[in-house]
This record gives structure tokens, sequence and C-alpha cells, in this order.
């Protein structure tokens, strides 16, 4: 990304998540090497996968989240446009 990288771009969204009351989005990271676990999480990722990508990985970490999403942001405000 030409302005952020990863890391600082979920710092930006977990910012206007909270100080607008919006849902939490599931953020997953794509990294190649498994020591950056650490900070993904201090970044305010959810979870992440390993290069090299296995779609039925993917499905299975989208499936999860989703799930996961919408049993923790019931009763939160649903994200709105153009944020």
């Amino acid at each position: 990304m030409p302005r952020m990288d990863g890391y600082q771009a979920t710092r930006e969204i977990r910012s206007r998540e909270a100080s607008l009351g919006l849902m939490r989005i599931p953020i997953l990271a794509l990294t190649s090497h498994v020591s950056n676990e650490a900070k993904c999480e201090l970044a305010g990722m959810d979870d992440h996968l390993g290069k090299p990508l296995l779609p039925d990985n993917l499905r299975n970490k989208i499936h999860t989240w989703l799930e996961k999403g919408a049993a923790t942001n019931q009763g939160r405000a649903p994200l709105k446009e153009g944020l």
C-alpha cells in the first residue's frame, strides 16, 4: 500500500471502530513469517494466515471469523458506508 502498511491500516480501522461505536471488522493478515504473529496481534488483527496460502485454509478462517463476528457484534451499530 502506498501510504500505509497493513499494521497501520489495521490500527486506523480499530481506532475508527472504537471512536464511532462501529462493529468490529475481522481482519486477517497474510504473512510469510510466523514470527509476525505477535506484531499482527499488537496492531489489532484478529488472525493470520501463512504463505503459501491454501484456499481451504482461507475459507475456514473466513468462516470462523464471520461466525465469531456475528456473535460478538449483536446490538452494535452497523458499519456505515464511506468509513
